[in-house]
């Protein structure tokens, strides 16, 4: 699979029941596109890891319909589906284009590692053993600044690459 993220930012949504306050949204767009030669099957999920908050190092993406749609009206983007919806058959050759929405993503947060789970898994053979490896997309995010006006400051892509996060003996 070859993964092509967009940057980490930010959006705000009114609260339709409360006038003038409104919710910050991070959020980030990933274009998936299937290059292997086979149809393959994604069953995707995510988190965010936030070494830098000690009582709350994980962070969980939400589905969020209507933040979703919002966000593929600002990106211009028509077929933009959420993490959670963007399971099922890829075909050869075919993309798409998904979004990872966190809603409750700390102001404190300078260091973000995104975590894509469920796209790349090997099996691999060492004599008579087999291996399995369980293997996460991590795309690392950096913002400098304080934990004021956060929506301003300006967020990096520091890296993308494949992390193996567990090696199972199959047999």
């Amino acid at each position: 699979m070859t993964v092509t993220p967009g940057k980490l930012k930010p959006i705000s949504i009114a609260d339709k029941l409360r006038k003038g306050v409104s919710k910050t949204y991070w959020y980030v767009i990933l274009k998936v596109e299937n290059k292997t030669g086979k149809d393959r099957e994604l069953s995707l999920s995510g988190k965010g890891l936030t070494p830098q908050l000690k009582n709350n190092p994980i962070t969980v993406p939400g589905f969020y319909p209507s933040v979703t749609k919002a966000i593929a009206k600002q990106e211009r983007e028509k077929n933009l589906i959420n993490l959670f919806e963007a399971n099922g058959k890829l075909d050869d050759g075919a993309s798409k284009t998904i979004v990872v929405v966190f809603g409750n993503l700390s102001p404190l947060t300078n260091t973000l590692d995104l975590r894509i789970k469920g796209m790349a898994n090997t099996l691999y053979k060492e004599g008579a053993k087999v291996f399995s490896e369980e293997t996460e997309l991590s795309i690392r995010f950096q913002r400098v600044g304080d934990e004021f006006d956060v929506t301003r400051e300006k967020v990096y892509t520091k890296s993308k690459r494949w992390v193996v996060v567990n090696t199972k003996k199959v047999r």
